[in-house]
């Protein structure tokens, strides 16, 4: 295999820059089909491409969950995805449920998440976007990026649960029963959290509104994020 550097020398800049530009090629939306629901991504920055192309194998993002899914949702019940990340559960999952209500706090995957949904016209009406962080108390807090810049997050490793990384956003934050107070939500049968570690806080400050109404709840767990599992 050719050295880099020794690729440079051969092509020169602007063959260097053409090589580049051939091998990072690839379409700006790409067309999904996945159990029979189909929608369409915004796949403009490679790194959406690369995680859109392997949510598309049948053993890529979570294939367990889509059973879930298909299992617990319903055409008369509302469901709540909180860390709805770009969409790979909500575009997925508000085919099969009444209305969708999606949280996502990191404002870069929260403008993709946009994207998605305006790019799926018959999804949007039963979609309601929010850009809060969910948390056990109502304020602010500090979202922490796994990036060298801000400007370089996006992804969905950004948690309030501090892992020694230096950038964040300051991000407007609800709690469970505040939220669904406030968007008058009385048909929620199913929740899904998926918040990189936060979910040792949340999970207690909604337990009231769990023993009440008993929602299925889809839980990813991070036990490497907390000192005491």
């Amino acid at each position: 295999m050719l050295d880099k550097e020794l690729i440079k020398q051969i092509l020169g800049k602007r063959g260097t820059n053409l090589f580049r530009s051939i091998k990072d090629f690839h379409p700006k939306k790409i067309s999904i089909c996945k159990n029979g629901k189909c929608f369409t991504v915004d796949s403009t920055k490679l790194r959406s491409y690369k995680f859109w192309k392997g949510y598309m194998n049948d053993g890529g993002w979570e294939p367990g969950a889509f059973k879930i899914f298909d299992k617990f949702l319903d055409k008369d019940h509302s469901y709540i995805d909180i860390g709805s990340y770009v969409g790979p559960s909500v575009l997925y999952a508000s085919q099969l449920t009444k209305h969708c209500f999606a949280i996502e706090p990191d404002p870069i995957a929260f403008q993709e998440l946009k994207n998605n949904i305006e790019l799926n016209k018959h999804l949007k009406p039963h979609i309601t976007l929010s850009n809060y962080c969910i948390s056990n108390s109502i304020g602010l807090t500090k979202l922490f990026v796994h990036a060298g810049k801000l400007e370089h997050g996006g992804g969905s490793g950004s948690s309030t649960i501090y892992r020694g990384y230096n950038n964040f956003w300051e991000v407007q934050t609800t709690t469970i029963p505040q939220f669904i107070q406030s968007l008058s939500i009385t048909d929620c049968n199913f929740i899904k959290i998926d918040i990189e570690g936060a979910e040792f806080e949340v999970i207690p400050s909604m337990s009231d509104y769990l023993k009440n109404h008993k929602p299925t709840l889809l839980l990813e767990i991070h036990l490497t994020y907390v000192k005491d599992p």
